[in-house]
């Protein structure tokens, strides 16, 4: 357990100010199983609401699957990660399969500036609606990396045995078999490399 977090109070900027700087950058350090830890936070993932008070810091073992360099297959990656206690873990898988992993043989299958619009699990499927911009189909990559990009990753997580993946809102959103999307989705290792 985390026993103690301080964040240094800047009396001379405004209480707005200090929120916006902190959603920046956060250090922190702390004692897990006796080790020490060190977390910084250069980005916004660690605070999603400023309007909500702090969650308590979480850690996640994530297996997140991601496209090839090629971008005719998946590699699994396995990750741990910090994250703020009130984003859904779903969120979370999201957010990474966003970033870099950071390896010479996997790559994001998401697109560049790709928002989620929204994001909820009920009944074991995970129900992520994300902007059009998803159903740009690459030219670098099989048009159903990104797919199961998302569906492998979100179907490692104890809560989530299905995905429906949406594009847009309201009664433009987009499902059935246009651009490769469909009802739902069960996990599928056919894309995973040796």
């Amino acid at each position: 357990a985390i026993k103690h977090i301080s964040i240094e109070d800047t009396p001379d900027v405004p209480a707005e100010q200090q929120a916006m700087m902190l959603s920046r950058e956060i250090n922190i350090n702390y004692q897990l199983r006796g080790e020490t830890h060190f977390v910084s936070f250069e980005d916004s993932t660690f605070i999603d609401n400023l309007d909500k008070e702090f969650g308590s810091l979480t850690v996640a073992h994530l297996v997140l699957y991601y496209s090839n360099a090629a971008g005719d297959g998946l590699v699994r990656v396995e990750r741990d990660v910090h994250y703020n206690g009130n984003l859904s873990l779903e969120a979370v898988v999201m957010d990474y399969l966003g970033r870099s992993p950071e390896r010479d043989d996997a790559r994001s299958a998401l697109p560049d500036g790709m928002k989620i619009l929204s994001i909820t699990t009920g009944d074991g499927i995970c129900y992520v609606n994300l902007d059009e911009s998803f159903g740009t189909v690459r030219d670098d990559m099989d048009s159903m990396i990104a797919v199961y990009s998302i569906v492998d990753s979100l179907c490692e997580l104890d809560s989530v045995t299905r995905v429906q993946i949406l594009l847009g809102t309201g009664e433009n959103s987009l499902t059935g078999a246009q651009d490769g999307i469909s009802d739902t989705y069960e996990p599928n290792l056919s894309y995973i490399g040796e």
